[in-house]
């Protein structure tokens, strides 16, 4: 995910300073998708880590502190030496959550019907999958469930009821079995997060 906006915690001067040397920002990630090192979805996101750094760098430059060379560092060498190090936290950190990230957001509270559907997800490598939600379903066999929690979910994945077939069964409202249904996917991405999961731990095609 995108690095938080920094820009606000300059001073005028700083701004100035970041505004005015954004285009070498610009070139730096220009340079790395032309050589492949990111890809087309990833250039606005790295764009944001480089504004980020090009603002840390304005606000930590001095134009009088010598280098170890006992030469004046230009503000350009600072900011490019800063980039290689934003840039290497972004590939080496955030893309280690990418497949989690897709994931947990893939779990979404889906009605009747959608264990069925497509949805089109990114992987870690950033290589398109089409899948479905029961090829993760796998996720649940893990997950500390209640008793009705499990009934549900083997009801509504592996016999194929609906949500109002399976209230009927116990007497209970549709809403209330898409309740239980809803907490089941909660207690996924929970389980996810606190166990740094990635797609690739389910999907295997």
């Amino acid at each position: 995910m995108p690095r938080p906006y920094k820009g606000h915690l300059l001073t005028e001067e700083q701004k100035k300073l970041a505004g005015d040397n954004y285009r070498l920002a610009l070139k730096f990630v220009g340079q790395l998708y032309s050589q492949r090192k990111i890809r087309e979805w990833e250039v606005e996101e790295v764009k944001s880590y480089m504004y980020w750094q090009i603002c840390t760098c304005a606000e930590k430059y001095d134009p009088e502190q010598l280098n170890e060379e006992g030469r004046k560092a230009t503000f350009a060498t600072m900011a490019f030496r800063g980039f290689k190090g934003a840039f290497q936290y972004y590939r080496e950190y955030e893309q280690r959550w990418r497949g989690r990230y897709f994931l947990t957001d893939f779990l979404t509270t889906n009605d009747d019907g959608d264990r069925e559907s497509f949805r089109e997800l990114r992987d870690i490598r950033g290589e398109k999958k089409k899948v479905k939600i029961n090829e993760i379903k796998s996720i649940f066999g893990i997950v500390d469930l209640s008793l009705m929690e499990r009934q549900v979910i083997d009801l509504y994945f592996d016999q194929k009821f609906t949500f109002v077939e399976i209230g009927d069964m116990f007497g209970l409202s549709r809403e209330t079995i898409r309740n239980h249904y809803k907490a089941v996917l909660e207690k996924a991405k929970t389980y996810i997060d606190e166990n740094g999961l990635e797609l690739k731990d389910f999907i295997h095609s």
